[in-house]
């Protein structure tokens, strides 16, 4: 293998437990066969900075990763795709990534399900005073005392006499 082909074409930039739960070993190994097809190796890397990047053609991302501004593309000559494992690309995609034509892809319609789950979830534990009725347990008034959580004194809740 040519110092060429070594270098890395494809770079992940996620860290190792988030690329561990983002990417089964079937997915790593399809990330190395396709940096293989592309002329060089696969590595992940905690920051782009810890790769060699004048052969990478792909970077994945994740958060926490920067600007792909002026000086960061100067490294990265090959560059033609990032693909983003979250769904905002605000934090690194500028102009100057764009006006080089990089293709820039992001996870969100594979995120929409869990987000709107979550979100579902907050609104209803919100709706429901869950955070008011911990409060309450945890000061020791207890999850009946609707006054001390500030609920209405009416019950939805009928007993038998």
């Amino acid at each position: 293998m040519t110092a060429a082909a070594s270098a890395p074409a494809v770079v992940a930039v996620v860290s190792e437990g988030l690329f561990a739960e983002f990417f089964s070993a079937a997915d790593a190994e399809r990330l190395r066969a396709a940096a293989e097809r592309l002329g060089g190796g696969f590595v992940r890397v905690d920051r782009l900075s810890d790769a060699e990047l004048g052969a990478a053609r792909i970077v994945l991302t994740s958060w926490g990763v920067g600007p792909f501004d002026a000086a960061v593309l100067a490294s990265l000559p090959e560059l033609a795709l990032i693909a983003h494992t979250g769904a905002t690309i605000k934090p690194f995609a500028t102009d100057e990534l764009f006006d080089r034509g990089v293709l820039v892809t992001q996870a969100g319609a594979g995120m929409a399900r869990s987000v709107a789950e979550v979100s579902l979830t907050f609104t209803l534990a919100l709706l429901h005073r869950v955070p008011e009725m911990h409060d309450a347990l945890r000061a020791g008034d207890g999850w009946h005392d609707a006054a001390a959580v500030g609920c209405s004194t009416r019950s939805s809740v009928h007993r038998s006499p």
